[in-house]
């Protein structure tokens, strides 16, 4: 076999050989402690050349032996940890180890290629691609953007692909999905950006390459003023008989105030809530901090609110904020009785957006009342305009607050005329 490998003793330590080597045994090793300045604490077996232990820093205690392989490169072999393990089956794996490396192999080199290959095989299916690049978005992203991920990860990916090979995924597979889903184009083609983006993530080329998407129908649905009436005496309704909680008519009036989000107003503090300013701060926007402008009507409502607890609209404890969720089943009902069942809440949100610019308020504006910009440089033009921004949310909604009383003279369609 030619040139043997040879065993060596740690050298990092100078110390008497009385302190270095001693018989391992499990009352030695008990009787080990930690060095106080921090340094790992080696002991050798006098009976093993090679098989020692270590004493991290941390008090933690674990076997290992040491040899040179053909290079004369010292390699150190973790055998596991003292409890677990006892001196004896610690100096029999040893010896094991050992008697390898007499016959030319390198343990240390080898376990590394077989932990290697059990990572890879881990990862040779898609959803272990999709569950790693979950794991790097529980990083980065909002618990929100989480949750909507995590739908189409189980859901959609690995439901349909999950057992597949990485590499056995093909573009004729995603196209031929992409055609079945042609009902919910946009759930569809946010499946595909996942994966895609789980791919690029791994390293690995991604089937999603060349797939043509599903075209999307953009929403543009929003309440006409016939239809605030409508909502406004559902409102009055739910406020008065308790067909929902009241909190979810606060919530109701304030995302039709604001134009803000279901999760900004859901989960809005009254730290957040500047009434003298007539700002909201939010600083946990989706497009980062942000300042919201306040119309006069929406400070009077703030006003009107008890204060229970943090958030401006409590859950059913008051510690905690009603759960977007929560609000969404308590939305169901108030727009069923409004006889608008196809109106989603982020349709609220349109509505804002389209009796402003019927107020003639520029769109420049209009982007910045609805959160659109964040870059830094809006953010100053927000705060040193916010007096002109809080005029303009006052023309938005003068027209939304009579359509919801029921001032609208019988007349459909588009606010602006």
């Amino acid at each position: 076999m030619g040139e043997l490998l040879t065993l060596s003793v740690p050298r990092r330590r100078r110390l008497p050989r009385a302190e270095r080597c001693a018989k391992l045994t499990k009352r030695t090793v008990d009787g080990l402690k930690p060095d106080p300045s921090g340094k790992d604490v080696w002991l050798w077996d006098l009976d093993v050349r090679g098989f020692g232990v270590r004493v991290l820093p941390s008090g933690k205690v674990v076997y290992c032996c040491q040899y040179r392989d053909l290079d004369g490169r010292t390699r150190r072999y973790k055998l596991g940890q003292h409890g677990p393990l006892t001196p004896e089956q610690a100096r029999t794996l040893a010896q094991q180890v050992l008697g390898k490396v007499a016959m030319g192999e390198n343990p240390s080199v080898e376990r590394r290629a077989r932990r290697a290959a059990a990572r890879a095989k881990r990862a040779s299916t898609v959803a272990h691609v999709v569950d790693a690049y979950m794991l790097h978005i529980a990083r980065t992203a909002k618990a929100s953007t989480q949750k909507g991920f995590r739908a189409l990860a189980e859901y959609v990916i690995k439901a349909r692909w999950g057992t597949l090979p990485a590499d056995a995924l093909t573009r004729d597979m995603l196209q031929g999905y992409l055609v079945e889903a042609s009902g919910t184009p946009t759930h569809a083609n946010r499946a595909l950006a996942l994966l895609g983006a789980a791919y690029r993530r791994a390293g690995l080329p991604s089937p999603t390459v060349g797939v043509e998407r599903n075209r999307e129908q953009r929403r543009d649905r929003y309440l006409s003023e016939p239809e605030l009436a409508r909502l406004g005496a559902a409102l009055k309704e739910a406020e008065t008989v308790g067909t929902v909680p009241v909190e979810a008519v606060w919530a109701t009036k304030l995302l039709l105030l604001t134009g803000c989000r279901r999760g900004e107003i859901c989960g809005l503090t009254w730290n957040a809530v500047d009434l003298d300013a007539g700002v909201l701060r939010l600083r946990d926007a989706k497009a980062g901090p942000r300042l919201v402008p306040l119309p006069s009507a929406a400070v009077d409502l703030l006003r009107s609110l008890p204060r229970i607890g943090d958030f401006v609209i409590p859950g059913p404890r008051a510690a905690a904020p009603m759960h977007g969720d929560v609000y969404l089943r308590h939305w169901q009902v108030i727009r069923n009785a409004a006889g608008l069942p196809d109106v989603h809440v982020h349709d609220l949100r349109h509505t804002v957006g389209t009796f402003a610019g019927a107020a003639d308020v520029g769109a420049q504006q209009i982007r910045h009342m609805l959160g659109h910009a964040s870059s830094s440089v809006g953010d100053r033009y927000v705060s040193a305009n916010m007096p002109k921004l809080r005029e303009a949310a006052d023309r938005t909604t003068a027209g939304i607050l009579a359509a919801l009383e029921g001032n609208v003279d019988g007349r459909e369609g588009d606010p602006e005329r």
